[in-house]
């Protein structure tokens, strides 16, 4: 995607809205933005949240295509006050008591009494037979597990599964499964689209542009400038200045791609001696550099605009 491809996609209305470049470039530092998730404070992102109405700005990210959301857990949440400060209770299926106990239903081999755990006593750390009296050592010798039940504290009766209920620690609602929100929680991150413009820079461009323009340059996009050889070479943009002019490329993709990309552009800087040739990359070998720097053309490496910018004047001051 080029510059006038973005202004028709409407994505440069979208990097216009304050912050949403800094966002773009904070998901790019991260590679992913996750939530943290606390039952009191809640679903938070905090890389986000230095920044105003982020919410918003995220959503429309999103609808630009520039910005993913992925499914990375689920959380129950409450139906009255959205509050995910959610426990969860095992109600009596009879009585709607919460007092009830996940337990084993014993025989003793001896005497045959069948009954659940609890109600066998215990006598130095040992279970002994409520109606025998004898104890209880050994599983497999003087007793079996015939099975395990649920079992109501309140009421005695006996069920295979209770009746699960949540309820809100913030407002206090109880509510069943059915009645439960049950919200996916997201993760961020850049779509292609989104890594395009910010390998190629297009998301500095405005800010550079009012960099240069306020520094007192009249700056054109997308424009040329003959070389000693007559041929007129294209750069991203051109800043011409009362003493001096500068041009700048933009060049995407990974160390690889890059290094093969601005290998071929020292033919233009060759070319265009008259003025300076900024050419900014978000990463290439430190080789390729000095290779490239030899012939003329100055590199600035990075993505964030604050890290570009600081760069960029001290090209300009030199």
């Amino acid at each position: 995607m080029n510059v006038t491809e973005m202004k028709e996609s409407g994505v440069v209305g979208v990097l216009e809205k304050p912050y949403a470049i800094d966002i773009l470039e904070t998901i790019m530092s991260k590679g992913k933005i996750k939530p943290v998730i606390g039952l009191e404070t809640g679903i938070r992102y905090l890389e986000f949240e230095i920044y105003p109405n982020w919410r918003e700005v995220v959503e429309e990210l999103i609808q630009a295509k520039l910005v993913e959301k992925v499914i990375v857990d689920m959380v129950i949440a409450c139906p009255r006050c959205d509050s995910i400060h959610i426990s969860t209770r095992y109600h009596c299926r009879y009585c709607n008591s919460f007092h009830i106990l996940f337990t084993e239903i014993i025989q003793h081999v001896i005497c045959g009494y069948i009954d659940t755990k609890v109600k066998f006593k215990v006598e130095n750390k040992q279970l002994t037979c409520p109606r025998c009296g004898a104890q209880l050592r050994r599983e497999g010798i003087d007793y079996i597990i015939l099975g395990r039940v649920f079992e109501c504290r309140s009421c005695g009766r006996r069920m295979d599964k209770p009746e699960i209920k949540h309820v809100c620690r913030r407002c206090g609602l109880e509510f069943t499964v059915r009645e439960a929100r049950y919200k996916p929680v997201y993760a961020y991150r850049l779509s292609s689209l989104g890594e395009e413009i910010i390998s190629k820079g297009l998301h500095v461009r405005k800010k550079l542009i009012s960099l240069l323009t306020s520094l007192g340059y009249q700056v054109e996009e997308n424009a040329k400038f003959p070389g000693y050889s007559g041929i007129e070479h294209s750069f991203d943009i051109l800043a011409k200045g009362e003493t001096n002019s500068i041009a700048i490329d933009f060049i995407g993709g990974g160390e690889r791609e890059a290094s093969l990309e601005i290998l071929s552009r020292t033919i233009k800087a060759l070319d265009t001696g008259t003025i300076k040739y900024v050419v900014i990359v978000r990463s290439i070998p430190e080789t390729v550099k000095k290779m490239v720097e030899s012939q003329g053309i100055i590199v600035v490496e990075g993505y964030l605009y604050r890290d570009i910018e600081e760069k960029m004047k001290k090209i300009l001051m030199s």
